[in-house]
């Protein structure tokens, strides 16, 4: 065998240059220039128009270890500004708490205004971490400036500086709010909702530059502390949203909500002061509707933990029965991640309503009331194509090939696989041991054996030699077609070309290929290889292992949709290659879904041998080894062993001792003995 040379090993190591003493002015020792990304530092004359220009860029920012050239107007309160733009809450407040997503005060997070500052508060003082790597990297605690009389690490900034400086935008939470105004509070009378009601949510009204607009207040407490605002939503009517800068995420009526065994979750803030006129004063809101998603904060969280029922009153929309899923998923876990599916509820409304508000003000509060009663549980159960085709297996009355699969065609293979329509399958091997080959003789032998019709995507091979590879196979299979036209007229209806000539497809054309194909009768979808499919823009900027599965997930939907078998064969990685054995479905190059998104791993290996005078050839034993079987009523772990017959290009079974089958295995050069790999 040969052996790998690492030609990355071999780069010549280029001598660094020394460079002669320069005369003039030189930059200061204290401005440390950043590096180029080769490692050096470059210092030089001032003359220079590089060594000038790094020198102005160097004095902007400040070094590693926190000394500060003309950034020295960083310092406590510039960050402290940031931390409440960012959270609404000041320093104080987030003891040994992190902050992040802040914009860099001294580099200014570059030319992409990139939000790679974090900072960790702690008494007096805040660590600050600029994570723009090889470039900023800025790691220092600030102080804050003590009191008359006592020391501080570093001086206040002079006032021209903190002119100069740009002032972060203070939280607006609060600010110009004013009684509810007459035209709001007509608003929502006719909307159902009592004064009463009102008041207690403290709704009031705001001066904004468009106008006068309602405001609901955001209201929250925290253990040994009495409610704040913590956030405010706006709405100049009819329905125009936004919310007031400075707010945090937020139930509204979090503190509704806490303690009780029993809980409503609504869309939206007037649903939640609807469902309080019908006498249901344990509501919620979700703050930014059905695609805001669910905040846990200020207690919301240890209150979900504790319920025994919960009632998503979200809107009869489209939109609103997808987020009470989402929310079921959320909420219907335990913090040991046991399923607890059984604590959701999902309000139906009646026709001609969507929401609670709707339901009030047509049906009146008992009705409102009576439907959150009569919520009905959100058990993850089966739907009705489910449950038909269960009690078709349990009466028996479904097609046994839909069960235990149908024959591939050689009895050693069936032993240990039998292909299912509706399955995926991922096919493995080595290259040169025969993937592509075996699986153009088992379409043949699925067409043949049971009018299976297959849509082959064979992205190496050009069209002519696949047809006539094909037709060679046929003719071996089928006694009776043994003229070419005719061979070629029965594949013709048998088994179609997706593409040609080292075509290129993406997913998205694959499957719509394969839509089309089916209104014909698919049976078997084959893509071989799966590394050939074209990848859009989008996808190339996935991970690849959530590609593949993405992928997977697809091929696997439209599988089980169609009822078709899908075949997809994927290279192992090249570090398989030097290991003298057969590789495993998790030595699939890219990903471990290759394994745990199919329900059939098969790995083809072509029996290898060593000659006497030390030469190792492969022989014509194949080994179909089946290392996944999902369905066990179709299959079992196992390896079956086909003999290949180059002339015919086909497949039968072997019934074999290892070592007593040299004369029918191998190539007429010398007798053989196994080899320990084989």
């Amino acid at each position: 065998m040969g052996s790998c040379v690492d030609f990355g090993m071999l780069a010549p190591t280029v001598p660094a240059r020394s460079a002669p003493a320069p005369k003039g002015p030189q930059v200061s020792s204290r401005v440390r220039i950043p590096s180029t990304g080769t490692g050096a530092r470059f210092a030089g004359p001032a003359r220079f128009p590089a060594a000038a220009a790094l020198a102005a860029l160097a004095v902007r920012r400040i070094s590693r270890a926190g000394r500060a050239c003309r950034a020295d107007d960083v310092d406590y309160e510039v960050v402290a500004e940031l931390i409440l733009k960012q959270t609404g809450r000041m320093p104080e407040e987030l003891r040994d708490e992190w902050v992040n997503g802040l914009q860099c005060p001294w580099c200014g997070g570059g030319r992409k205004k990139e939000k790679s500052f974090s900072c960790r508060v702690r008494p007096g003082q805040i660590y600050c971490k600029c994570w723009r790597a090889n470039k900023c990297k800025i790691q220092t605690t600030l102080r804050a400036v003590a009191p008359a009389g006592g020391s501080a690490q570093r001086p206040a900034p002079s006032r021209s500086a903190q002119v100069e400086r740009a002032q972060p935008t203070r939280s607006a939470l609060g600010l110009d709010n004013r009684l509810l105004s007459v035209p709001h509070r007509e608003y929502l009378l006719q909307r159902g909702i009592t004064e009463q009601v009102l008041r207690r949510n403290r709704v009031c009204s705001k001066k904004h530059k468009l106008g006068n607009v309602l405001v609901f207040q955001y209201f929250a407490s925290e253990p040994d502390s009495s409610p704040r605002l913590v956030a405010e939503k706006v709405r100049k009517l009819p329905k125009e949203f936004w919310q007031t800068t400075g707010g945090q995420k937020c139930l509204y009526g979090v503190d509704d909500i806490k303690g009780q065994p029993e809980m409503v979750l609504t869309e939206g803030e007037i649903d939640k002061l609807s469902l309080e006129v019908a006498g249901i004063r344990a509501a919620a809101s979700l703050q930014n509707g059905c695609k805001g998603g669910l905040s846990l904060a200020f207690g919301a969280e240890e209150a979900f933990a504790k319920a025994k029922r919960i009632v998503l009153a979200v809107d009869g929309d489209e939109g609103g029965q997808a987020c009470a899923e989402e929310l079921a998923k959320r909420l219907g876990k335990s913090k040991r991640g046991v399923s607890r599916w059984q604590m959701c509820y999902l309000v139906k409304w009646p026709e001609g309503c969507k929401d609670a508000n709707e339901v009030l003000m047509r049906y009146g509060a008992e009705r409102l009331r009576s439907l959150m009663a009569e919520a009905e549980p959100m058990i993850k159960g089966f739907d009705d194509e489910v449950m038909a085709e269960v009690m078709a297996r349990i009466s028996g009355t479904m097609p046994l090939e839909y069960i235990s699969g149908v024959s591939t065609g050689w009895e050693g293979v069936d032993n240990f696989l039998r292909i299912v329509p509706g399955e995926i399958s991922v096919v493995t091997g080595m290259p040169g041991n025969g993937k592509s080959e075996w699986l153009l003789s088992l379409a043949v032998n699925l067409s043949y054996r049971h009018q299976w019709r297959t849509l082959l995507f064979a992205f190496e091979g050009k069209e002519e030699s696949l047809a006539a590879q094909l037709a060679t196979k046929v003719q071996a299979t089928v006694p009776q077609l043994q003229d070419p036209g005719v061979a070629l007229e029965w594949l013709d209806e048998h088994i179609t070309l997706g593409c040609s000539d080292f075509e290129g497809f993406t997913q998205e054309k694959i499957l719509a290929r394969a839509r089309e194909e089916k209104a014909q009768g698919l049976d078997l979808l084959i893509v071989d290889p799966y590394n050939c499919i074209e990848k859009s823009k989008e996808e190339k900027d996935e991970v690849e292992h959530k590609y593949i599965g993405s992928l997977l997930g697809k091929l696997r939907k439209f599988a089980d949709e169609y009822k078709v078998h899908v075949v997809i064969v994927a290279h192992p990685t090249k570090s398989a290659a030097w290991l003298n054995e057969s590789p495993g479905l998790y030595d699939i190059a890219g990903s471990a879904e290759w394994f745990n998104k199919t329900d059939n791993g098969i790995v083809v290996n072509r029996r290898k041998v060593e000659l006497e005078d030390g030469d190792v050839v492969s022989t014509r034993q194949v080994e179909i080894s089946v290392k996944k079987v999902r369905n066990r009523e179709a299959g079992k772990l196992g390896s079956a062993w086909l003999l290949y017959d180059a002339k015919t290009r086909s497949y039968s079974d072997l019934q074999m001792d290892l070592g007593c089958e040299e004369d029918d295995a191998v190539p007429q050069r010398a007798q053989a003995r196994t080899s320990a790999h084989a």
